[in-house]
């Protein structure tokens, strides 16, 4: 709602795997977002990672805002197709995003400080590309898994090499 004020024209998309239970529904319902958020299930897309991926790229900014997380996938996914970022500084989120270089960072549970963070990107096209770019190098240059599943090749190499 904070967006929407500013940005009347935004659209929210929730790409999710099931359906919202009763609990989740009534709370977005309560938002009075309307027609500017689009929950859609991923089935809907494709059943394919493809699919779905191609579906991310029509996305301005990704935010995850999570309270509890490893270290997502889709939010690698999302940084690795160049799309500007915003997520919570929990767990292994910050070994992704670098604040202010690979993506931005908020504390979990502040609404005003992921609205910020998004109108940041909204506001600032040059900015949004700037670190959409540095988060496509920085998940292609650390997490790839051929470069990942080198190194453990390498790795055990050199060890069966030292005998």
């Amino acid at each position: 709602a904070i967006l929407l004020r500013r940005f009347p024209e935004l659209r929210f998309v929730w790409l999710m795997p099931e359906a919202a239970d009763n609990d989740t529904a009534a709370k977005i319902e309560s938002y009075r977002l309307g027609p500017a958020f689009l929950p859609i299930l991923s089935s809907e897309i494709g059943r394919d990672r493809v699919s779905i991926l191609t579906f991310m790229r029509l996305a301005d900014v990704f935010a995850l805002p999570s309270f509890v997380e490893g270290l997502p996938i889709a939010l690698l996914e999302a940084m690795a197709l160049a799309i500007p970022s915003v997520s919570t500084q929990v767990y292994a989120i910050p070994e992704a995003i670098n604040h202010e270089k690979t993506g931005l960072l908020v504390q979990p549970g502040d609404p005003h400080q992921l609205a910020e963070a998004i109108c940041h990107y909204l506001e600032n096209p040059e900015f949004a590309r700037k670190i959409g770019q540095a988060g496509r190098d920085f998940v292609l240059r650390n997490f790839d898994e051929r470069v990942a599943a080198d190194i453990v090749l390498r790795t055990y190499e050199e060890e069966f090499a030292n005998g």
